[in-house]
């Protein structure tokens, strides 16, 4: 057998680290799914919402109401405002920080590979070395 290096990686430790990087993504796409699934009842309730305010104003066009009436005071309509730009912009940023979350890990499970087929390249060409180091013993042996 040959000597190894300090920096070669054995393939057991190789796998575990594949092994602990799977069990870290999956811990990652349960947080995942529940944060979706959290977002999901939260969107499910203000398209609620949506529906019943539309249902009220259809209503208020059914009474032809004084202009007196539509009026909102600027502290709701700011609040209104505020309150869909505050959940637009916390969907748009959880989307884009789970853009590169993703793209961070797929870029680290594309090394992982390639690793793991380097490491197999050499641990092909190390037993292809041993077995001639093996007949050409074997060949030494004989005369």
């Amino acid at each position: 057998m040959t000597p190894r290096r300090d920096d070669e990686v054995s393939p057991a430790l190789l796998r575990q680290m594949v092994s602990d990087n799977d069990d870290k993504q999956e811990e990652a796409h349960k947080r995942l799914r529940v944060d979706v699934r959290s977002l999901q009842s939260r969107t499910d309730r203000i398209e609620m919402e949506i529906a019943q305010l539309r249902n009220e104003v259809a209503g208020i066009k059914l009474r032809k109401p004084d202009a007196s009436e539509l009026r909102f005071p600027l502290q709701y309509v700011v609040t209104i405002v505020v309150g869909f730009l505050g959940i637009a912009a916390s969907i748009w940023a959880m989307n884009s920080t789970m853009k590169e979350y993703m793209a961070a890990e797929q870029q680290r499970l594309e090394n992982l590979k390639e690793t793991v087929q380097r490491l197999d390249r050499q641990q092909q060409l190390q037993y292809a070395e041993f077995q001639t180091f093996r007949q050409e013993m074997a060949r030494r042996e004989q005369r």
